[in-house]
């Protein structure tokens, strides 16, 4: 199974660690393949510095996770788009190019796109039932 998780989600993770946490492990545990791409790393890092919410040794935790057990899936143009908010169109993109089967975010524009192609575009909690299913949390 191939899994790509967009900013929220690390920020989530960074901010309260628990589910976001959880379902982050259990993913690299399950040995599916857990991906970002630098479009995520880089606006993860933007919300960090803006952000007075997020502890830097959070963020950096998050952010050894991720070089550690995710892979980077390419930054890509395409034809795809989320026409409620462009600014989400290349994690969306990266997603789909990477041949991903699952887009977990808590983004509404881009959980109004689901399905898309062969893409189901879930939110963490459906996620995290899709893991139990599996026998893996």
């Amino acid at each position: 199974m191939k899994v790509f998780f967009d900013t929220s989600v690390l920020v989530a993770t960074a901010l309260t660690g628990r589910t976001s946490e959880q379902i982050l492990a259990a993913t690299v545990a399950a040995r599916w393949k857990a991906f970002v791409s630098e479009f995520v790393m880089n606006e993860f890092a933007d919300v960090v510095q803006r952000s007075r919410a997020v502890k830097l040794r959070d963020a950096r935790k998050v952010q050894r996770f991720v070089k550690k057990w995710m892979y980077y899936a390419a930054d890509v143009r395409s034809r795809h788009r989320v026409p409620k908010d462009y600014k989400d169109s290349p994690i969306f993109r990266a997603a789909l190019d990477a041949g991903t089967h699952y887009l977990v975010t808590y983004d509404r524009h881009l959980l109004d796109l689901d399905p898309y192609e062969t893409l189901r575009i879930v939110h963490v909690r459906e996620y995290r039932e899709i893991l139990r299913q599996h026998g893996h949390l």
